[in-house]
Order: C-alpha cells, then sequence, then structure tokens
C-alpha cells in the first residue's frame, strides 16, 4: 500500500486485501497501523469504523446496491468502492452524505476512469435520495427475507436461528451482534499483574476488567494501545474474553503441547 492520508483509499485497500484475500480483519488493519504511524487517531477510528462497519453490513449494502442497477457489477473492485459510499450514506451519521460521496467519488477517480467515477457518484446519489424508502421485504409476510437484508445476515443462518430460537430471539441476537463490541487485550501475568496494567493503560482507553476472565481487559481503543512499549514487550495481546476462557479452562502446563485444531 501507499503512504497516504487519504481515508477512504486506506479503507478501501484494506477492505480488499480482506476480502479478496479471506484475511483476518484484525491482524490486516493492526499491521497496516503498525507500519503507518503518520495516520492519527481521528484517522485511525474512521478508518476502523469504515472497514469493520462495510465488512459488518455488506449482505444489506449489496441488496441496497442491487435495487438501482440494471445490471450487475462484475468488477469487485467498483463494487467495493460503491459498498463502502452506501454504508457511509447509511451508517455514519456523523458524515454527511454529500461528503460521503464526494469523498467516495473522488476514490473512484483515483480507480478507475471518469465512466466508473460517473457511475459511482450517480448510483450513490440516488441511494441517498431513496435511503427512507428503500425497498425491503415485507417485515410480516417475509420475515426471515427481511431479517436477513436488514440485520445482514445470511439467509440460512437466520432460517436456522428462527427454526432453533423462534423470531424473537433471533430478531434480538441480530441486534446484540451488530452493536459495536470493546477490544479485548490479555494480560500476560508472566510480567505484569491485571491490576498494575490498567494503572498503565491511558485513561482516554477506558479500561475496564472483563467479567469472565482474570486475565482480560477491555478497552477503547486498541490501536493507540498497540503503538505503546507495553505492547512492544509482550505485556499484554489482543485476544477476545471467549478465547481466554477457553486456554484458562485448558489450563495447560509447562512442558505440555497443545493441539488447536
Amino acid at each position: 500500500m501507499i503512504k497516504t492520508n487519504n481515508i477512504r483509499l486506506i479503507s478501501f485497500d484494506l477492505l480488499f486485501r480482506i476480502m479478496s484475500k479471506k484475511s483476518y480483519p484484525d491482524l490486516v488493519i493492526n499491521q497496516y497501523f503498525l507500519k503507518n504511524k503518520h495516520i492519527n487517531e481521528g484517522e485511525i477510528k474512521l478508518i476502523t469504523e469504515i472497514v469493520y462497519g462495510t465488512i459488518r453490513w455488506k449482505e444489506k449494502l449489496r441488496y441496497c446496491l442491487n435495487l438501482f442497477l440494471s445490471h450487475e457489477i462484475k468488477n469487485k473492485k467498483v463494487e467495493l468502492i460503491l459498498l463502502i459510499g452506501i454504508y457511509q450514506i447509511l451508517h455514519l451519521n456523523s458524515i454527511p452524505d454529500y461528503a460521503a460521496i464526494n469523498e467516495t467519488v473522488d476514490l473512484a477517480g483515483i480507480k478507475f476512469d471518469k465512466k466508473i467515477k460517473n457511475l459511482v457518484n450517480a448510483l450513490l446519489r440516488q441511494i441517498s435520495r431513496n435511503k427512507e424508502n428503500l425497498d425491503f421485504p415485507d417485515q410480516k409476510t417475509d420475515t426471515s427475507r427481511f431479517m436477513s437484508v436488514n440485520y445482514s445476515y445470511p439467509q440460512w443462518l437466520i432460517d436456522k436461528w428462527i427454526d432453533s430460537y423462534g423470531t424473537k430471539v433471533s430478531k434480538n441476537m441480530c441486534i446484540s451482534l451488530n452493536e459495536h463490541s470493546r477490544a479485548t487485550i490479555r494480560v500476560n501475568r508472566n510480567l505484569i499483574e491485571r491490576d498494575t496494567m490498567i494503572e498503565l493503560i491511558s485513561s482516554d482507553c477506558k479500561p475496564e476488567k472483563t467479567k469472565y476472565s482474570n486475565v482480560g481487559i477491555h478497552i477503547d481503543n486498541q490501536y493507540k494501545i498497540i503503538n505503546s512499549n507495553l505492547y512492544k514487550d509482550g505485556y499484554f495481546s489482543i485476544q477476545d474474553e471467549s478465547s481466554q476462557i477457553v486456554s484458562l479452562i485448558l489450563d495447560p502446563k509447562a512442558g505440555q503441547t497443545v493441539l488447536d485444531a
């Protein structure tokens, strides 16, 4: 990737790498920010929002895009640029539609010719004008399809959840799973205790002990803390609480070999 502060260009390049190579988003994003320290905290926040948001809502974004297409867009890079723009229009209330559209059209101009740039501009403006009246499946007569589109989950998964848990529980699961979650770190207790670690973490990261893992800490800004010497010196790693619990239950001893199948 080129060294740049163009937020949409960085977001596009990260997303294309993640989607085309089926890479882990956390690994790709962490590696990028570790190598590009010129990007400030505000830019990091918006880039991560666009990347994770586009991934999280891609089923819904594609559905909305197809509502305004007369033919399929076969170029995956063009489609991705449009998904980035649609995500901002539908889900980023902090950015005015005109700004999101202009920035995304500029991105299309960097990556493609004027014809594609004009296509992106026209489609995003159509979606912006009609975003309050998008033609979603009927919630009462086609509940499963509505939930699949509106909450952005595969149809087969929604059907399975409804069969197992019922519509109400399945809807609550969709809502809960789409909420922003805080990042979690795992403290290396061979080097430091959790309470001491919390004292060393910047207060604007809002560190908080995990509920079930006795080595975990929730934080608000993982990209700030991974640039610290605490991370470089091995005092903690990025790991969600559920994964921490698995290893705590297993409780491996020195000299044992563990197969993670």
